[in-house]
């Protein structure tokens, strides 16, 4: 185990090496615990019960305990056992080191006696078909026994459970994301979708998204939530209405997500109803929520956060060209006038630079570069569009000084400092993420513009160095992880506030009330 200690020290913070089960085990002072894992360990350990009842101790009240048990009671090794093997194998359920074997009742019990709260189960199963002919090749000697068939096929098809435990208690959450973005249905994995795997990360809370909802029945009185990307509901259609009177009248908490100008036609022609008439608004910048407040105080600011790093970026070879990215879509206004700028450095030193352009045709075409130094991509989805970013060097992200650029988001520029891409931006929107500590190169003027460039071109690792900072950056402060807790205590003072906020959607938009 000397070898995966070693490798292990270059990414973790602290390494433990040594026998899991002694009580003197000198474990580093880094209780209470968010998360305890045991991934297919358990089996292996002398005495399970003991260990981890002791080390559930250092979690956390809101930790939680997260293992990988095998299932003895798996339909295969039952079949072994009628046919008198003791299935003994180097791997899989009886490999030859596993000294312990549970079943979903023991694993039940270990938990229980070690204080913890059982909080859901996922099996893992695998060859569904076999274990159901299994089951039903032994229905006459169940029927026998008093057991049911589908009692005995839920017991015996897993392979593997993987549970999650804590010390206390949750109550549920659902949250069902509603997209409405049809040209684009990639914003919704960056705003809501791909955020929202994350909460799921927290015992309880089921997320289901798309442009349907199957609404549960007004009695069950389960939590539950649902963020509407970019709602553009009109009072003057019944049937707008009447489904919003469904939605915040029969037990769900109604949150528009809004990132894009509040002062667009679609939300301003209906006096805003779209923000009027939800109990909660979420958004990703401070001059959004200012501009929305008015209309609808319950305000949460989710700014945009990744979800994962990309790997360190590797020096520059000698003579390897540095690679520029641009994939912003409907942004000619904002681009046109530093194209000379682009394609001077470009034509004083061709060989010195690539390309990669997403979704803009036009832009591309005006790239002053041979056709093998410049890359066309047509509108893609997100993993396509992060596959190619990857590739780069540097992000170009001009925004022009405009009412409605203003109210953009740094999405952009945080995605590229994830990948470790370095980012050339003019000051609009990005300046406030840079005065907050992102590393980025911002210019105002063609001059600005042509001095950082040549500066790279004349040592690329400047810029590999810069995509190396910004990375580092967003790792401390625009990690989605870091924003579990906030989101979901948030979702949870909603919900404890359904009624009040309903009553307050009830006096803002009167034709929302219930037909007594």
């Amino acid at each position: 185990m000397v070898q995966p200690a070693a490798e292990a020290r270059k990414v973790l913070d602290h390494v433990v090496q040594g026998d899991v089960e002694d009580p003197s085990l000198n474990v580093p002072a880094c209780a209470p615990l968010d998360c305890l894992i045991y991934g297919d360990v358990l089996e292996h350990l002398r005495d399970p019960w003991t260990c981890l009842k002791r080390q559930s101790q250092l979690l956390s009240d809101d930790g939680v305990l997260l293992a990988c048990i095998p299932n003895v009671q798996h339909w295969s090794v039952l079949l072994e056992l009628l046919n008198g093997d003791w299935p003994l194998r180097d791997e899989g359920l009886f490999d030859r080191t596993h000294l312990r074997w549970f079943t979903r009742k023991g694993i039940e019990a270990m938990i229980q006696d070690a204080g913890l709260h059982l909080h859901d189960w996922h099996p893992r199963i695998f060859q569904a078909d076999k274990a159901k002919e299994f089951t039903n090749r032994l229905k006459p000697a169940l029927d026998s026994f008093g057991i049911k068939p589908a009692d005995f096929l839920q017991g015996s098809s897993p392979m593997q459970y993987v549970i999650r435990a804590g010390k206390y208690p949750r109550e549920p959450l659902r949250i069902n994301i509603l997209t409405t973005l049809k040209n684009f249905p990639s914003h919704a994995d960056v705003r809501l979708i791909n955020p929202s795997k994350n909460l799921t990360s927290v015992p309880k809370i089921k997320v289901i998204s798309g442009p349907k909802i199957d609404l549960l029945p007004i009695k069950n009185t389960t939590p539950r939530i649902i963020l509407w990307q970019r709602p553009t509901p009109k009072r003057d259609e019944e049937f707008h209405i009447e489904n919003l009177k469904i939605l915040v009248n029969q037990g769900y908490v109604v949150i528009a997500d809004i990132d894009d100008d509040p002062n667009l036609k679609e939300w301003s022609k209906q006096d805003y109803f779209a923000f009027r008439s939800v109990h909660a608004i979420q958004t990703s910048t401070h001059q959004i929520a200012a501009e929305i407040q008015n209309h609808n105080p319950e305000i949460f600011i989710v700014p945009n956060n990744l979800e994962s790093l990309g790997m360190n970026k590797p020096k520059k070879a000698y003579g390897e060209r540095l690679r520029l990215f641009f994939g912003s879509l409907n942004r000619q206004v904002d681009w046109a006038p530093w194209i000379p700028a682009l394609n001077k450095v470009f034509t004083e030193s061709p060989n010195s630079w690539e390309v990669l352009t997403i979704h803009d045709k036009h832009f591309h075409e005006k790239i002053n570069l041979p056709s093998n130094q410049k890359t066309f991509t047509p509108t893609c989805n997100l993993t396509r569009y992060r596959h190619v970013l990857n590739k780069a060097d540097i992000i170009f992200l001009p925004l022009a000084d405009t009412s409605f650029n203003r109210f953009k988001s740094d999405l952009s520029a945080i995605e590229a400092a994830g990948l470790g891409v370095a980012i050339l931006a003019s000051p609009t929107v990005y300046a406030e993420t840079v005065a907050q500590g992102l590393p980025a190169e911002l210019f105002n003027n063609e001059s600005d513009l042509l001095e950082i460039m040549h500066a790279w071109q004349q040592d690329p690792d400047k810029a590999r160095l810069l995509g190396k900072k910004g990375q580092q950056w967003v790792a401390q402060n625009r990690m989605q992880a870091d924003l579990v807790h906030k989101q979901e205590t948030w979702y949870r003072d909603l919900w404890t506030r359904k009624n009040e906020l309903t009553s307050r959607i009830h006096e803002r938009e009167p034709l929302l009330r219930p037909v007594s």
